[in-house]
């Protein structure tokens, strides 16, 4: 799913752990949900990819000077995807779909830069991990991306390791804070 909303709607559906969303319409909507959740958030265009557009949302004034921004980051749609900033550790898992079968081929823990948390500097591929269960991750990758039915073709998909108990990994297109 490039379209980010789609994807969200789709774990929403199959019971799978994904953050609070609203797909937006207009900055009025953005900042009607903003005050709905009263908390921060991240905001991006709902069918863009390489972070661009992205913003994290402390402030009603966040929306008002970045909204345009995201939107115009689109490549078809014109919403704005707003969803729940989430604490943890966020990784990217690359794999293959083959006749509905899924295989999670490469994990990798992502880095921030300093000057700006939405921007990664560097994905730290490795085989496995002491301090994060990759068996578990690629699991629940694997069962994700057999759940859209996708009969053929690579996929990425990116998670948090959520920092509350019990500590789970959830399926996130999003940007969060790292490690």
């Amino acid at each position: 799913f490039l379209e980010k909303n789609l994807m969200r709607d789709h774990l929403e559906k199959n019971g799978l752990n994904t953050v609070r969303f609203k797909s937006c319409k207009n900055i009025e909507e953005a900042i009607a949900f903003f005050h709905s959740l009263n908390r921060k958030l991240i905001m991006k265009p709902t069918d863009s990819s390489d972070s661009k557009g992205v913003y994290t949302v402390n402030s009603e004034e966040d929306i008002k000077k970045n909204f345009a921004m995201s939107q115009n980051a689109n490549r078809r749609k014109q919403n704005v995807l707003l969803e729940d900033y989430i604490d943890g550790c966020e990784f990217s898992v690359d794999g293959i779909c083959i006749d509905r079968k899924h295989y999670s081929l490469g994990v990798a823990e992502k880095r921030p830069f300093s000057y700006n948390e939405n921007l990664d500097k560097e994905l730290y591929f490795s085989y496995r991990n002491d301090k994060f269960d990759y068996e578990e991750l690629k699991r629940i990758n694997n069962d994700i991306a057999e759940s859209t039915g996708l009969p053929f073709g690579m996929t990425h998909a990116e998670f948090f390791l959520m920092h509350l108990p019990p500590a789970q990994f959830a399926p996130c297109p999003a940007s969060v804070h790292r490690c």
